[in-house]
């Protein structure tokens, strides 16, 4: 069920997710914070991806786990620390957790 090319459409996808969020940040707020790690944080998934796809996929899909494990909890964390609201940071560990017990399942 969990192939690599699963794996490698769930990594493009929240890529996605991640420098789109960062940009609504940033238009909605004005928050530059949002925009850049939203953007830093897609980069690196997408270098993940890359490396999965051209270089050798068991590597790349393990760089991208450790990329959405460290996400999940820094958006944790400020989901907890800052007034527990749900958007976006609580939503953002969500999807997090998804992506990264897929990656996990995939790799495993």
């Amino acid at each position: 069920m969990f192939t690599y090319t699963f794996a490698q459409i769930v990594l493009a996808v929240y890529a996605i997710f991640l420098a789109v969020g960062g940009a609504i940040g940033y238009y909605r707020v004005g928050s530059r914070a949002s925009l850049i790690a939203g953007v830093a944080s897609a980069i690196l998934c997408v270098a993940a991806l890359l490396y999965s796809l051209l270089v050798n996929p068991l590597h790349g899909l393990w760089a991208a786990t450790t990329i959405a494990l460290g996400l999940m909890f820094f958006f944790n964390y400020r989901f907890v620390a800052f007034s527990l609201r749900f958007m976006p940071a609580g939503m953002l560990a969500i999807v997090s957790l998804v992506v990264f017990t897929s990656l996990l399942i995939t790799v495993i």
